[in-house]
């Protein structure tokens, strides 16, 4: 059995009730290997089991228990149809197991009016989730409980404008507060500048309110690059140079598809110190024409840069792993293979997660979703009932929107609760009560 650990007390029992047999130290570790779910319900026993759940201490230790013990894998992701927009919260099966996922279903009190809602990212239980401009807000799909952020204003008036909004989510674990960073990428259409500001702004959900910090040091990549969340920072591929030319439509052209983004760079920012840094990229060595596709991400407790490259139908796909966080000698190439040998579709491709054997690495390709297995390149299909939310938009060139993320359950509570929909159902058609315990009480 693991210990507790050393700096962390035991949440304090009330006096109102004692267990008499067990200590609460005795007590508190073990109620941190019940799942979350469960202890929503716990917390009707008693006010001290509620005190000791909804302590601190105690979510920390949780937490950090279920993220590192838990031998399934979960995703959570988006699914907009044109009058709802609903949370799926799936569990994969491990990737030697048949059996369909186990999907649950959240209704979310959110209406996109002007764009499609993206999932911008999942950390400590939490889901970061927005339809821009009609807004960006925080869920706790296993609490039921959500908080909704107002925007701050665009840039001034002053450009012809087309902007490129990408977000980043996150928990600075130094101040236990969560942060969404904004970065606001101007277009200006007519003038001899192409890419005007790039304004960065940080919503601490501590004191619910955006503060400006420094701007963005170089260009987005893409319109829909979202920040990925490790080591208490926000990562995105970016460029030194405008990775676009645009037209009086506002469009993105280049002539080729496969030819709008260089001059890489891995651009961190600090979510303690509101600082952004640069890492070091590895050594990928593509000797192409055609110039590759990099994404960045978490695979277990590395960081990943995802190398796309070759013609269109030669095309191949490398995953580079970070082993020591910072350290450019330290990348390894995980995976390599073409890409026509995975999939016949010529869709984008990203990587998910890494199995808890730590040997196979979940990728999404379109909707369809499979485990390819380190070394062998032995493949096995995950079938998710509805498959998972994809995004495809040609704007004279490619756009795309992957909807689904590496997901942890947790207890943390939001300021507001989910009134409606207490049951639900899962992929099978059974139904499941939930909610109604865990939406009676915040944690403050």
């Amino acid at each position: 059995m693991d210990t507790l650990t050393p700096s962390f007390s035991s949440p304090p029992m009330e006096e109102t009730w004692r267990n008499e047999v067990l200590p609460d130290d005795i007590l508190t570790q073990i109620l941190t290997y019940v799942p979350p779910k469960p202890l929503t319900r716990f917390k009707l026993v008693s006010k001290s089991f509620l005190t000791l759940i909804n302590h601190p201490t105690f979510l920390h230790l949780h937490l950090h228990r279920h993220r590192h013990r838990s031998s399934t894998t979960s995703l959570a992701a988006i699914h907009h149809s044109s009058s709802t927009l609903t949370l799926h919260t799936l569990h994969l099966p491990t990737p030697n197991n048949s059996i369909s996922p186990e999907i649950t279903k959240l209704p979310l009190p959110f209406t996109p009016k002007t764009s499609p809602p993206n999932l911008i990212g999942s950390c400590h239980g939490i889901v970061c989730v927005s339809a821009f401009p009609d807004f960006v807000a925080l869920v706790n799909p296993v609490t039921r409980t959500f908080h909704n952020m107002a925007f701050p204003p665009l840039h001034p008036d002053g450009y012809t404008r087309s902007h490129w909004v990408v977000f980043g989510f996150g928990f600075d674990e130094f101040d236990a507060d969560f942060r969404v960073l904004r970065v606001d990428q101007v277009h200006n259409l007519g003038g001899e500048e192409l890419v005007g500001p790039r304004e960065a702004q940080v919503f601490s959900l501590k004191s619910n309110s955006w503060k400006k910090v420094d701007d963005f040091p170089y260009f987005l990549s893409h319109p829909m690059s979202h920040g990925k969340y490790f080591c208490n920072s926000l990562h995105w591929i970016a460029t030194t140079t405008h990775p676009a030319v645009f037209n009086i439509t506002g469009l993105l052209w280049r002539g080729r598809l496969d030819d709008f983004v260089y001059d890489y760079v891995l651009v961190v920012f600090d979510l303690h110190l509101d600082k952004f840094r640069v890492l070091p990229l590895p050594d990928y060595g593509v000797d192409d024409l055609v110039v590759p596709r990099l994404s960045v991400g978490v695979l277990g407790e590395c960081l990943f840069v995802q190398v796309e490259h070759g013609a269109r139908f030669k095309r191949c796909v490398d995953v580079w792993v970070m082993r020591e966080y910072g350290v450019k000698e330290s990348w390894i190439k995980l995976l390599s293979f073409p890409y026509m040998e995975v999939r016949r579709e010529l869709l984008p491709i990203t990587t998910l997660a890494l199995s808890s054997r730590g040997n196979e690495v979940l990728m999404q390709l379109g909707e369809e979703c499979f485990w390819l297995e380190v070394g062998s390149g032995k493949i096995t299909d995950v079938v998710i009932d509805g498959g998972l939310p994809f995004l495809l938009e040609l704007i004279s060139g490619h756009t795309c929107c992957f909807g689904a993320v590496l997901f942890v359950e947790s207890l943390v509570c939001l300021s507001c609760r989910l009134e409606a929909g207490d049951v639900k159902k899962n992929s099978n058609g059974q139904k499941k009560r939930g909610g109604l315990l865990s939406s009676r009480f915040k944690l403050k």
